[in-house]
């Protein structure tokens, strides 16, 4: 597990990343930064097994979780959503889909199912608008 401060001064939101696609790791960490519009902490976990043991851990404070549905060894992304929402004691979830039709489907399946939002690889500039609107 990681942590960095993505926006300098007072921490205010704490963040969790789940995602083994590290391409996807540094662009949203570096959207975080570029935007300055969101003080926060952003923790990486690269497995479900991490992010859950990190949610475990009282000292580290989880506002929003960013969920990437295709985790390696996750087989269904309804599945893997509902492994992290049984881990993460009602913190807000986003979906990190794809871009496809079939991805999107996916998303709005796992809104319903009680997401908190979606946001697409490659549409990371939507993200602390996002985040914003569910924990703000």
């Amino acid at each position: 597990m990681k942590e960095k401060l993505t926006h300098s001064g007072e921490v205010h939101q704490g963040v969790l990343l789940v995602s083994d696609n590290q391409v996807d790791v540094q662009r949203i960490e570096r959207q975080f930064m570029d935007t300055g519009s969101l003080a926060c902490q952003m923790s990486h976990c690269s497995t479900i097994d991490d992010a859950i043991r990190h949610m475990g851990n009282t000292a580290l404070k989880t506002d929003i979780i960013i969920l990437d549905l295709r985790l390696k060894g996750t087989v269904l992304p309804l599945e893997t959503y509902k492994r992290m929402s049984a881990g993460s004691a009602q913190t807000p979830i986003i979906a990190l889909t794809g871009e496809s039709d079939g991805e999107h489907a996916i998303g709005t399946m796992l809104i319903k199912a009680g997401a908190a939002g979606q946001t697409h690889r490659g549409k990371f500039d939507q993200l602390t608008g996002l985040i914003k609107s569910v924990i703000c």
